[in-house]
């Protein structure tokens, strides 16, 4: 009885962490975002594409397994320092993670295997600073639905007196929805071209549903961020 009231303690604390990191997060985002029309001088209207390859660090859902993927963003600038952007992409991550394993005289291992297909669609606002020597900063807030496309299992193999046993289980993965921020500093090729590296941060907003063994629970997509990209102007 002791156990359960420690573990439904647990179970609420990080409950509560989560939903307090969250709000905080939003409310200063909203925050920032809210001062940026004040901060916009000029009226200065371009539009301009961005692709950019990202990877994803640090994801502790996934053991600090590494992704990778792309971004396409279409952005417009009706002010000088002040931009909006609508994006697009995909990530992958390819998972063989050992859970749990017992010893004689049966053996038994437990594994995730497989892959997952992420499909971000979304925005962003943007906050340009001038820096020196034709080079740029840009801070940018946004926020994705992401689809997600699974092929992850539950791998049991179970080795009794030489018999091995595999038995699989298919992950039910739900979409969901991440907020995202980043730095990045955006440095002149030529005149058309310029080059944009960054770091950012994806956490949850609304984590999808995970079903496994007909027991639900929760898909986190919370990440750091690498991001090199090539950007064009209209």
């Amino acid at each position: 009885m002791t156990n359960l009231k420690i573990q439904n303690s647990l179970g609420f604390y990080k409950r509560i962490k989560y939903r307090s990191f969250r709000t905080i997060t939003l409310v200063v985002l909203v925050c920032l975002l809210a001062a940026f029309p004040s901060s916009a001088q000029e009226n200065h209207h371009s539009i301009q594409f961005l692709g950019t390859l990202q990877s994803y660090m640090f994801n502790q859902h996934y053991d600090f397994t590494p992704g990778f993927g792309a971004e396409t963003q279409i952005r417009f600038w009706p002010k000088t320092n002040l931009g909006l952007a609508i994006a697009g992409g995909m990530s992958f991550f390819t998972i063989d993670q050992l859970i749990a394993t017992s010893g004689d005289p049966i053996k038994i291992e437990v594994a995730k295997e497989g892959t997952l297909l992420f499909f971000p669609i979304g925005g962003s606002i943007l906050l340009s600073q001038n820096l020196k020597h034709n080079a740029e900063f840009i801070l940018e807030a946004g926020v994705r639905y992401v689809f997600v496309n699974s092929n992850l299992k539950e791998v049991t193999t179970t080795t009794d007196s030489g018999t091995v046993t595999i038995d699989k289980i298919r992950y039910d993965i739900g979409n969901g929805i991440i907020g995202l921020v980043s730095a990045n500093v955006v440095t002149e090729l030529s005149q058309k071209l310029s080059l944009s590296l960054g770091l950012g941060y994806q956490f949850d907003i609304s984590k999808g549903n995970e079903v496994v063994f007909g027991f639900p629970g929760e898909h986190e997509l919370s990440s750091y961020l690498i991001r090199a990209g090539l950007i064009t102007d209209f």
